[in-house]
């Protein structure tokens, strides 16, 4: 007696399903459905259960480059209905719209692919599609591509350690979004990431390991990251001489430091 009907037209009839839009709430509650015919009489007894809309309160990182197509988790409720993420950008005058399909989806998070965008100087909004609604989330930024000017290779017993030098600025990058191989005379061999180290001038540095390659020189690597793949020379051996020396220079400070401390607190002492 309580029951307060809506009916929905039938959009699409198949004969053997159909399709109709849910009507509106505004709250959390359960609904029975029913198909109504021509002569009056309702049939089926389907519930359906309405709960709160999505919404998002973080994202780790908050920066994707340029190119897209980097792996950005989103945080928040109920993102299980998110059909689509909305990247928004100001171009040529308008806005332009631009959708990426999540991924791995469940109430409390999910995770997509960024697409390819421009730089944005105060973020640029994201939103959540849900069915025939477009909700409001959060603000992601959009930084130039790294850069990998150099790399230097040293055998240790059959395998090959490769120093990787990168310019990421403020992405942040992980050693579980490069990947890279060794080439020789047009063959690939896949160098396993193991790490990532900064200097003291701020410069990044991955390093990774080709295995089993005992009589292989490399003077080439193939960098893949998101939807780029980038070739990098083996530079001349003097500057690999100096990148190795700049490596090992954040260790060596560190070492005298701690000696010149440690006097001075001698020699202060009563």
């Amino acid at each position: 007696m309580d029951c307060l009907p809506q009916e929905s037209p039938v959009w699409n009839n198949t004969g053997e399903s159909l399709t109709f839009h849910i009507p509106r709430r505004t709250n959390e509650a359960e609904a029975k459905v029913c198909a109504v015919l021509s002569d009056g009489s309702c049939h089926g007894n389907t519930e359906i259960i309405y709960q709160s809309a999505p919404s998002c309160n973080d994202t780790s990182p908050h920066i994707s480059w340029r190119s897209g197509k980097r792996k950005m988790p989103l945080f928040g409720s109920y993102l299980e209905s998110v059909e689509m993420v909305i990247h928004k950008f100001f171009q040529h005058g308008y806005y332009h719209h631009v959708e990426a399909v999540p991924e791995n989806k469940n109430s409390e998070n999910l995770t997509y692919e960024t697409p390819e965008g421009k730089t944005c100087l105060w973020g640029c909004r994201m939103n959540l599609k849900v069915a025939n609604e477009t909700l409001p989330c959060l603000r992601i930024f959009y930084h130039p591509d790294p850069q990998f000017p150099t790399f230097m290779s040293k055998r240790t017993g059959n395998d090959v350690q490769v120093m990787i030098q990168c310019l990421d600025w403020v992405l942040e990058m992980t050693t579980e979004e490069l990947s890279a191989w060794g080439v020789k005379d047009g063959s690939q061999y896949p160098c396993i990431m193991k790490s990532k180290n900064k200097t003291h001038t701020g410069a990044n540095y991955f390093t990774c390991e080709i295995q089993n390659t005992t009589h292989v020189k490399f003077s080439q690597l193939t960098i893949k990251y998101g939807r780029m793949t980038v070739q990098v020379g083996n530079p001349p051996l003097i500057d690999q001489y100096l990148l190795m020396l700049r490596l090992l220079l954040v260790p060596c400070g560190t070492a005298v430091l701690v000696i010149i401390c440690h006097c001075l607190a001698m020699k202060n002492k009563p």
